[in-house]
């Protein structure tokens, strides 16, 4: 039996996650996907500026500004049965854009976002397994930054690019050299 999974979200003021798995069988004729909720939810999950990456296990995590929390930053992974939180207090502010990607050696999480109480600039923090660490300097894009986007290389090292709006909305690409962006 072939597998073939994905994941997508779908947002309308509750976070509501979905996944669809279809599998086909040589004997089989149909395939019949079919969307199921990953976990009970139930709307625990509130906020907006979103961002998904799987882990190594292929499980979802989620950053997302959390609602019930002010909209701070916020990170849940998927077990195959509950959603749970990755780490606390991952930010002081109110996040208005945030993305996610998993560093594939470590299996830990690293999120790019900014918040309003900075000048709108880019900020990194990476989870060592119990905390959320600033990568670099706070704010290290020193203008306001647009539609933030992290990757991570095969090799652990983080890219992070943005429209930068005090550069005449010129699209930055940094990577992270192990001592600064």
């Amino acid at each position: 039996m072939k597998r073939a999974a994905f994941v997508v979200v779908l947002f309308v003021g509750t976070l509501v996650l979905f996944s669809c798995s279809a599998a086909t069988d040589i004997d089989q004729d149909t395939e019949k996907p079919e969307w199921k909720l990953l976990g009970s939810t139930n709307g625990a999950l509130t906020g907006e500026a979103l961002s998904l990456t799987v882990d190594t296990a292929g499980y979802p995590l989620i950053a997302f500004a959390d609602g019930p929390q002010g909209g701070l930053a916020a990170v849940n992974r998927y077990d195959g049965v509950l959603w749970s939180y990755v780490g606390n207090n991952i930010t002081e502010g109110q996040v208005s854009e945030i993305s996610i990607a998993m560093n594939p050696s470590t299996n830990n999480p690293i999120i790019a976002y900014h918040d309003p109480s900075s000048p709108y600039g880019v900020t990194v923090k990476v989870f060592n397994g119990t905390n959320w660490t600033l990568m670099g300097s706070q704010n290290f894009s020193g203008g306001q930054a647009q539609f933030i986007q992290i990757i991570m290389r095969t090799d652990g090292k983080p890219i992070v690019a943005y429209k930068d709006a005090t550069a005449s909305t010129k699209i930055t690409v940094q990577q992270w050299s192990g001592t600064a962006w």
